[in-house]
């Protein structure tokens, strides 16, 4: 049975955005559950790209391991590694990306949730995603087949214009919200 996990419109009111800095900022944040997903996406390479043509760019991993992080700096990838973060607290450092980011590979990963998106919608920021089943009912940014050349294009084409995609996220973000399970809502 999949029940799907949301988050809640309390954690998201007075979140602060990271001030116009001529930083890129790709995030995402996981368990050392996804190193997979990253080895086998398409991901690394194409952020090592990325990384070489804008020397403004780093990546900015939050998680349970460093196994992801270790992967992006052997691929030379500019990067930071930020453990685990308080769950109230995750909004705001959230909030920090220019691009979030969520690589699948396996069969285990299609049954993973939408919950990466609907929080990058609830921050408004634009997304790229592997084009998988947790993410074919999202909006909010590009989903991608798993090759290093579309990642790459797809986090371009986000990066030079946010605003076409911010919206339509937070409005289907904020859509899932009203589905989060009451008795949690008044737990906060």
């Amino acid at each position: 049975q999949y029940v799907p996990n949301f988050t809640t419109l309390e954690l998201w009111k007075d979140i602060k955005k990271r001030p116009p800095d001529n930083q890129i900022v790709i995030g995402w944040g996981g368990s050392s559950g996804h190193v997979q997903s990253w080895m086998q996406s398409g991901i690394i390479p194409a952020l090592s790209k990325l990384s070489a043509n804008h020397s403004n760019l780093r990546v900015v991993i939050y998680g349970g391991g460093e196994e992801i992080s270790d992967l992006l700096k052997k691929a030379k990838i500019r990067c930071e590694f930020h453990g685990w973060t308080p769950f109230v607290d995750w909004p705001n450092h959230l909030a920090k990306f220019d691009v979030g980011i969520a690589p699948l590979a396996n069969e285990y990963d299609r049954r993973r949730s939408s919950v990466k998106v609907i929080e990058y919608g609830m921050a408004g920021i634009p997304w790229v995603v592997t084009d998988a089943e947790p993410y074919w009912d999202t909006y909010g940014g590009l989903r991608v087949k798993n090759r290093p050349d579309k990642w790459a294009n797809a986090i371009e084409t986000v990066m030079a214009e946010p605003q076409n995609f911010i919206e339509a996220g937070r409005r289907w973000a904020m859509a899932q919200t009203e589905k989060c399970v009451p008795m949690y809502r008044e737990a906060l």
